[in-house]
């Protein structure tokens, strides 16, 4: 597989006529395109992404933050398949269930210590689904958090860190104990998010590598 214009625009989230030329693994971008390092293209994707995710789930409500934290994951680990896969173009993403992306993704190298952090939401999705009473406490958030790789633990802790907000102090008993709830789902599902992001970014790093030796 060689380097191309579609492959390397959807890597870096612009449109491929902000791609001038590509000569091997070398490429010009347009002068449109304001960062200057390849790197910094990716960081800048990452770090919008995760603004627009952080948003979306503090504006929701509880199952709307499952809701639409799955789908977010569920969006990233298909970009996952879709780079990591030797013929993409023969994936029929629209008809597998998630755990079949989830294991399709294990296959192609996705780090399998995520494996129990993928699943999770699903499973907590469906609690809100056959429970229509169902609300999340202290236990449903440990026992996602638990699923989480060491590594991440500790990134989790800084996401939660940077949303607890001021005004949170002043809250007491229910109130207290919601937000306190609520602030981990977000920062738990915006982390295995950016974990399944790192993990884009790394296998498509490795596949650029084999492609320089090609």
């Amino acid at each position: 597989m060689r380097l191309d214009k579609k492959f390397l625009a959807r890597f870096l989230g612009i449109n491929e006529a902000e791609i001038v030329s590509i000569t091997g693994r070398d490429f010009v971008l347009s002068k449109v395109v304001q960062s200057e390092t390849f790197q910094g293209l990716v960081l800048e994707r990452l770090k919008n992404k995760l603004q627009a995710l952080s948003a979306a789930l503090i504006n929701a409500d509880t199952l709307g933050a499952v809701l639409k934290g799955h789908i977010h994951i569920e969006h990233e680990l298909e970009e996952v398949l879709i780079f990591a896969a030797p013929a993409p173009d023969q994936l029929k993403i629209s008809s597998m269930e998630f755990s079949e992306k989830v294991q399709l993704a294990l296959l192609l190298g996705l780090n399998d210590k995520l494996k129990s952090s993928l699943n999770a939401p699903g499973k907590l999705r469906n609690k809100f689904a056959h429970t229509l009473d169902f609300t999340l406490g202290d236990e449903e958030i440990n026992n996602l958090v638990a699923t989480l790789p060491p590594l991440a633990k500790q990134a989790f802790q800084k996401h939660l860190r940077a949303m607890s907000l001021p005004e949170a102090r002043n809250l007491s008993g229910k109130g207290r104990s919601f937000f306190k709830v609520r602030i981990q789902l977000i920062a738990f599902l915006v982390q295995l998010f950016d974990e399944v992001t790192n993990e884009r970014h790394r296998m498509v790093m490795e596949k650029l590598e084999r492609m320089a030796w090609q």
